[in-house]
């Protein structure tokens, strides 16, 4: 009872709460355009929007690098504002080259993905590395408002995103617009509207110079980004690729089914990312014996919780297509279960990896991106053209099955290793 008791007074679940709650909303308004967008397009021309959609997750992944965790981990570790901006300088300069570089790579394979994929609209592909600028620069902005744990303003950020699609997609249902392309569009735009607030939503103390050099903070950064680029890589591709090898394997009917799904997972999946983008930084400042064993027993109890959960939700799963993208992709049904139930391992998973932020174990990141990348991969390329829809679903789930047994285990191992030499330190004190 009393760790019940701690873990509602707990700051960082109060945190982890409002920001739940706030983006919750916020992302509900971009799930309800990605609803009408739903309806309006139907399950084939919606599947090769959301083949576009997953292929302009990946490039942001793909440009980031890295980046967000350096982020969020160095700055969450000093007050210094001389030490923060610097941090914040060189991601930004870093990011917008990694940008140009992926930009260029994606138009020069853009026909190798247009023959696979087999796209009635094959500007798609064109669209997302073209206006992946757009997101990468909204997720820049977020991570590094975060990293500042200004909540409020990150929920801003967010809402302003959010309505910019949802009244695209009004209008585009008032207009009676099935141009996938237009939609597309205007939909990989929105992100930068916020670009324009940015000066509103920092301290006015933040100052971004992209010729600021400092190797000492580049050292900082490259051993960072050495291990978690993969880690955020594979989630990335764990997530989004299933529906490019369905489309290429499969049809746009079956993509369309699978990206429906998505689209209603993608709603409990934000609850990972909100519980994330709080934990992460605030765990990054444990250091001593009592707080991590304090945070570990929350760890345990919000982990235990989500995966009750899911068997919550499994009654209303076919409600949730009804009400949401319609009757036409009610056969999907069993999809959206699979995705739903890896969407709660992956919130059962945050709390466990965000032991590792405070831990020296950056090699956990790279390791646990590695394993994720080669079972997304496998069970995708192998099982897919067998199976189906099905084996694409079930490769998120073992992949995350996988990743939250062993962040549990190589957590409490080195939760142990940490308390015993913690333990050591005060004895030789004495």
């Amino acid at each position: 009872m009393k760790t019940f008791n701690s873990l509602f007074k707990s700051p960082g679940l109060r945190k982890s709460f409002f920001n739940t709650i706030g983006n919750g909303l916020a992302t509900s308004l971009s799930a309800l355009s990605l609803i009408i967008i739903s309806r309006i397009l139907g399950p084939n021309l919606f599947g090769e929007f959301s083949v576009g959609f997953s292929l302009l997750m990946i490039f942001s992944r793909l440009t980031d690098v890295g980046l967000s965790t350096s982020i969020i981990k160095l700055v969450g570790q000093t007050h210094e504002h001389k030490k923060i901006n610097t941090y914040f300088s060189l991601t930004s300069k870093y990011r917008l080259i990694s940008t140009l570089i992926f930009t260029c790579l994606g138009l020069i394979v853009s026909s190798f993905l247009n023959k696979f994929l087999k796209l009635t609209n094959p500007s798609i592909i064109l669209i997302t590395f073209t206006l992946g600028l757009s997101i990468v620069l909204y997720e820049q902005i977020v991570t590094m408002i975060l990293a500042l744990h200004r909540i409020k303003q990150a929920i801003m950020v967010n809402a302003i995103q959010a309505s910019t699609k949802l009244i695209a997609a009004i209008v585009f249902f008032l207009s009676q617009t099935t141009s996938v392309n237009i939609i597309f569009a205007l939909y990989a735009f929105a992100p930068s509207i916020p670009v324009i607030f940015t000066k509103k939503i920092f301290p006015s103390w933040v100052k971004i110079n992209l010729r600021i050099k400092s190797q000492q903070a580049k050292k900082q950064i490259i051993r960072i980004i050495s291990h978690s680029y993969i880690n955020a890589l594979s989630l990335s591709l764990t997530e989004n690729i299933s529906i490019i090898f369905v489309q290429g394997f499969l049809s746009s009917y079956e993509a369309g089914l699978l990206g429906g799904a998505s689209k209603i997972a993608m709603l409990f999946g934000l609850i990972s990312v909100s519980i994330a983008q709080v934990l992460f930084a605030r765990v990054a400042k444990y250091k001593s014996s009592y707080h991590l064993s304090k945070y570990l027993k929350k760890a345990i109890v919000l982990s235990i919780v989500s995966l009750f959960a899911f068997i919550a939700f499994i009654p209303f799963a076919k409600l949730s297509i009804i009400l949401t993208i319609g009757k036409e992709y009610l056969s999907g049904t069993p999809i959206l279960l699979i995705l739903v139930a890896a969407a709660f391992i992956l919130i059962a998973t945050v709390p466990f990896t965000a032991l590792f932020f405070s831990y020296e174990a950056n090699w956990y990141f790279s390791s646990m991106g590695i394993l994720r990348l080669v079972i997304t991969l496998v069970g995708n390329i192998v099982f897919v053209p067998i199976h189906g829809l099905k084996a694409a679903a079930l490769t998120q789930v073992v992949s995350r099955s996988a990743v939250l047994i062993m962040s549990i285990i190589l957590g409490l191992m080195l939760y142990q290793k940490k308390i015993r030499n913690l333990n050591s330190i005060v004895l030789n004190s004495k």
